[in-house]
């Protein structure tokens, strides 16, 4: 898994070279970054924004991720675990003098992942200081190996201000100006650097980030409804979804050997794809993708829960098809029920004759 540390100096503010928001290719697909109407992402069966994308856009990003912010608190919890121990330490552990941080708590228990969605996390290092000079990043010892964490006042701020509204106020990871105080966003997306108490009487919410590494996930579509219909050998144009979206992220669990063909293009663009190796039970999808940037142009579910590993299956190849400028690969998958994210395995190439 890859890691990305952060420096909390910097991190969060987008540099000169990345806007601070706009628009994202991701497998063809475009993405809004860190803007009002930024694209919603279903992912661990929660509603995440776009906030930073492939280094191109926005906040805390890099090439080859994709960062999401919660899209409201996915819960309230204090900051501190009890007294008298008060601490706006987040990397707190239980010891003589302190108790366990409970905001750290709850962010790393707030989203159950799959396996398969584990695998796809970026893992994050988050520095830490001293409470008088952590006022950008964090109070307490480093934090290392992070799947979802919550912003620091220099990372809230580099965040749209509608996006960082929400029903509740909201915990950031940074100390506030206040000793025992920790920074927090306001319901109208104010960042307070004044902050709130982090006693037990001091309830915030849970909004964490999290990071996805790119290179895993095959393209996305609508939420809901996006993969309905069924098993036939055409391919459908794959049009940007509306509304909120899912992957289809590759899972090791998911297997397909070899897709070949004999046949040579004809006018009907029929061909019959031989496969082996396949998962059972499984789907048996296609996509057509531009070889220049691997964007995805068409999509088909071709045979639903197929019971042999080695087979055939029927594609229609879509007009305009060109061996030259796009790829026709085969997987197999498990679609999901809506807003839950899909599993595929790696595609495989089928070279088509002229």
């Amino acid at each position: 898994t890859t890691v990305f540390t952060f420096d909390p100096q910097n991190s969060g503010t987008p540099t000169p070279q990345i806007p601070a928001s706009g628009k994202v290719s991701i497998k063809g697909v475009e993405i809004n970054v860190n803007a009002s109407d930024a694209t919603t992402i279903s992912y661990g069966g929660k509603e995440w924004r776009v906030i930073g994308a492939n280094g191109e856009a926005g906040v805390a990003t890099e090439e080859g991720s994709m960062t999401l912010l919660a899209k409201d608190n996915f819960g309230l919890t204090r900051f501190c675990e009890e007294h008298p121990y008060d601490t706006n330490n987040y990397s707190a552990i239980i010891s003589e003098n302190t108790h366990e941080s409970a905001l750290k708590a709850a962010i790393e228990s707030s989203v159950t992942f799959t396996t398969a969605e584990d695998a796809v996390i970026k893992l994050v290092n988050l520095t830490g200081g001293t409470n008088a000079t952590a006022q950008d990043g964090m109070y307490g010892d480093d934090i290392k190996d992070a799947k979802l964490w919550p912003l620091s006042v220099s990372e809230a701020n580099a965040v749209n201000s509608e996006l960082r509204k929400a029903t509740y106020y909201w915990w950031l990871r940074s100390p506030a100006s206040r000793t025992y105080d920790a920074a927090i966003v306001s319901p109208d997306g104010n960042v307070d650097s004044i902050g709130s108490p982090v006693g037990p009487s001091y309830d915030g919410g849970v909004r964490p980030a999290l990071k996805l590494n790119l290179s895993s996930v095959l393209f996305t579509s609508a939420a809901a409804g996006g993969k309905s219909g069924s098993a036939s050998a055409n391919l459908s144009a794959a049009g940007a979804p509306t509304g909120a979206q899912k992957l289809t992220i590759v899972d090791s669990e998911h297997n397909l050997g070899t897709a070949t063909t004999t046949n040579l293009l004809n006018a009907e663009q029929e061909i019959t794809v031989n496969y082996t190796g396949a998962s059972t039970g499984k789907a048996l999808s296609a996509i057509v993708v531009k070889k220049a940037d691997g964007a995805v142009t068409h999509y088909g579910k071709l045979a639903e829960n197929i019971s042999d590993p080695n087979g055939n299956a029927s594609v229609t190849l879509p007009e305009g098809f060109d061996r030259n400028t796009m790829d026709l690969k085969l997987f197999t998958e498990t679609i999901n029920n809506d807003n839950l994210t899909d599993y595929a395995s790696q595609p495989v190439g089928v070279t088509v004759g002229a």
